[in-house]
Order: structure tokens, then C-alpha cells, then sequence
């Protein structure tokens, strides 16, 4: 599925590559054989994603870990190197 066949939520929110936490993880990205795989890569509308830093569905700030959520601008956000 390209990412314009998203639904319209998913579509907005998808953060590009350089804004996403390297903290978020989801399911998804232990199903594949590409260990560079990010969670936006796999985007889902029942995706369950959590931070690393917590092991829990909220990041250290207390916000949502999600993929719209976890991107440049958050106090808890750290990019990719």
C-alpha cells in the first residue's frame, strides 16, 4: 500500500523520516527482514505503539506515543542519527 492509498487521518500525521523519534516502535517493525525499518514505514490505523525510553503506550513527557505524535517539537523527542 503506497502512502497516498492511506486513509486521510494517517496520511496528515505521517511525520517525514527526519522527524520521527528513534524511540517509537510498533509490531511491525519486527515482521520484516530490514532492521532499518522506522514505524512510519509501516503505518496502521490499529497499529499499538510505544517509546522505548518507558516500554509503555506514553512517552517521558506523559504524551501519547504514537506516530503523529513522536516527531520534531516534542521535549521527549530525539531524531534519528
Amino acid at each position: 500500500m503506497s502512502q497516498s492509498e492511506l486513509p486521510k487521518p494517517w496520511t496528515d500525521a505521517i511525520p517525514a523520516p527526519e522527524e520521527r523519534c528513534r524511540h517509537l516502535r510498533t509490531k511491525m517493525m519486527f515482521v520484516t527482514t530490514d532492521w532499518e525499518v522506522r514505524a512510519a514505514d509501516y503505518p496502521s490505523t490499529t497499529a499499538s505503539y510505544w517509546c522505548l525510553k518507558t516500554m509503555s503506550a506514553a512517552g517521558p513527557d506523559g504524551g501519547l506515543a504514537a506516530l503523529g505524535e513522536c516527531r520534531a517539537g516534542r521535549g521527549c523527542f530525539e531524531p534519528e542519527e
